[in-house]
């Protein structure tokens, strides 16, 4: 067995998740950060990447009255997140399953981004690479793997090339991919295949997250552009998956405040302390807001008396 094959585990397979509500419904994820909170500790942080859709069942939001502020306020409850890793024998056996309880500490629906932390505090062995914001390097015809547990199956590779980028659903930038994925691949991966000089599989990067599948409407025999991979009243075409590229994954972590995760220049703490600045002022924001329009029928009152 050569060294490339020892990398594709690693770097692809080992990397890989499944992840489940408590609806039992399930994707995918792609652990991209397992480091100590803080220099000299034992206790570890481990995020995962995946779909807003894949957690979507976790996140309930609704109006409740509130009897402190006497009208009813927006309240958000997440439920736990189960991961699901896989343990191998001999490279690729696969001999089991160990399922981690996490929690959603970021979301984005619009952008279909969420973002898991796990609870347990041990380290992570396997974590993607993940590619540079730069994509310049990055062409159609690249080779590329995807990575997923599609069918709630262990995690398994397909390999295809990169054969647009510059479609747009939504008002979002996507590629497309023609490595093949289905059902449940939703939140996995994207590697770039990396060669050396002699065109030799060196590395793999990780430069998406497959998100949606071109569909074929079976009723009409009408394409339509990016459905969700689950949507049942379609012909899923496999070969053509869509994938939120790297760099507006960059994006929204940075807008979120977690660039700790790709940028060394930055800490776990102090991006906690951004975070906690950044709600801070939109908190405030928010209330000198509701006081003006608490305002407003006051004022329209004095109008009226002047007038």
């Amino acid at each position: 067995m050569d060294k490339y094959t020892k990398k594709k585990h690693e770097e692809m397979l080992y990397t890989s998740v499944l992840i489940r509500t408590l609806t039992d419904e399930c994707g995918s994820g792609t652990v991209v950060y397992s480091k100590s909170v803080k220099k000299g500790s034992e206790e570890y942080e481990t995020y995962i990447l995946t779909n807003y859709h894949v957690i979507e069942e976790a996140i309930e939001v609704k109006s409740e009255w509130s009897t402190t502020f006497q009208r009813d306020i927006k309240k958000e409850k997440r439920a736990t997140i189960i991961v699901e890793f896989f343990k191998y024998k001999n490279l690729s056996r696969n001999i089991g399953r160990i399922s981690l309880e996490a929690d959603v500490v970021a979301y984005d629906k619009d952008q279909d981004f969420a973002l898991i932390k796990l609870r347990s505090t041990e380290p992570i062995k396997h974590i993607a690479k993940v590619h540079s914001k730069n994509v310049k390097d990055i062409c159609i015809y690249d080779p590329v793997y995807a990575c997923g547990c599609s069918l709630g199956h262990s995690p398994f590779p397909t390999k295809g090339e990169i054969t647009s980028m510059d479609d747009e659903i939504e008002r979002q930038k996507y590629w497309m991919s023609s490595a093949m994925i289905i059902d449940g691949s939703s939140g996995g991966s994207i590697f770039l295949i990396v060669t050396n000089e002699e065109g030799e599989e060196e590395s793999y990067e990780f430069i998406g997250i497959p998100s949606m599948l071109e569909t074929l409407s079976k009723s009409d025999n009408k394409k339509e552009k990016g459905k969700k991979e689950e949507d049942k009243n379609e012909d899923n075409i496999t070969h053509m998956g869509y994938l939120i590229p790297i760099d507006r994954i960059y994006d929204w972590l940075e807008e979120i405040c977690f660039q700790f995760i790709f940028d060394l220049k930055f800490t776990s703490e102090q991006c906690l302390k951004m975070r906690e600045k950044k709600r801070k002022k939109i908190e405030e924001g928010n209330s000198n807001q509701e006081e003006e329009e608490k305002q407003l029928p006051e004022k329209e009152e004095e109008k009226q008396k002047d007038s």
